[in-house]
């Protein structure tokens, strides 16, 4: 009982602090999934990055942090400036590039023995995580602040994995991807897309900015990339052997357990949205 206790009052305050820091105001949005962001990477790169000697373990790190942090930084910082969005992204991907390069540099006097795996891995984490994140800064702050649609989003990744869990606790009969996550069913599967097609439809009547079909689509994109998030962050902890991916949040992990779902099912959303 005390653990459930831990976790459900680590799962109220941890929601209503992003709720609110997410709808406050622009800067509160863009400093709250900063140090989501800057979380999220620091538990990925303690599980990748493997270790050569002392001080050049911490000074990787370091590179890598600011390397999977720049695209976010770059984009919030572009459209909340007031500059135009070509010409962020256009920055993003230049400094990205640079400083892949200055990463090459530092693993070229590194010595270390697997310099392009280290390489590799921080580059993962850029795209894994930073990418992701800057898309969401675009999706929330371009041509205005849109914190209706970031909310919904985070409140539709939150309804079907906590239904999905809920469903397949009680109904689940028939393992989804054994291998990878034995506890995942496909009946709990179905379950978080049934309640997280309900949850679109009830933020149709609630944010009529977009459409019913807007929703149902965005629902749908949530329910199956979010799920398929999680069991590929199962997977990368099974690589590592690691049971969750830090712990800063009591009951729950760490941020990137609580993440996953949201930052794989990002990119889609936001391909759908410019589609629109």
């Amino acid at each position: 009982m005390k653990g459930l206790g831990t976790r459900l009052l680590t799962g109220v305050v941890f929601v209503v602090a992003v709720v609110l820091a997410t709808y406050a105001h622009p800067i509160s949005f863009a400093i709250l999934f900063f140090m989501v962001t800057a979380l999220c990477l620091w538990e990925f790169y303690a599980i990748v990055l493997t270790k050569d000697a002392g001080k050049v373990d911490n000074s990787r790190k370091i590179l890598a942090m600011i390397t999977g942090l720049l695209p976010y930084t770059v984009i919030a910082t572009s459209l909340l400036s007031g500059q135009i969005l070509y010409k962020g992204l256009a920055l993003t991907l230049a400094s990205l590039v640079a400083w892949t390069f200055l990463l090459l540099v530092f693993e070229l006097f590194a010595k270390a023995e697997n310099p392009f795996t280290h390489f590799g891995n921080i580059l993962l984490g850029a795209f894994y995580i930073g990418v992701p994140f800057a898309l969401l800064g675009v999706i929330g702050l371009y041509e205005g602040f849109h914190p209706f649609l970031i909310l919904g989003m985070l409140l539709l990744t939150w309804v079907n994995d906590s239904f999905a869990y809920l469903t397949g606790s009680l109904f689940g009969k028939t393992p989804l991807i054994p291998r990878i996550s034995p506890k995942k069913t496909r009946e709990g599967s179905l379950g978080g897309i049934l309640f997280t097609l309900l949850g679109g439809y009830l933020l149709s009547l609630i944010f009529s900015e977009y459409t019913l079909e807007n929703w149902m689509v965005i629902s749908v994109l949530i329910a199956i990339f979010s799920s398929l998030g999680d069991l590929v962050e199962s997977m990368l902890k099974r690589s590592y052997t690691v049971k969750d991916s830090g712990g800063l949040l009591p009951g729950h992990g760490g941020f990137l357990d609580r993440f996953d779902g949201f930052i794989f099912m990002v990119p889609f959303v936001f391909l759908y949205l410019v589609m629109q």
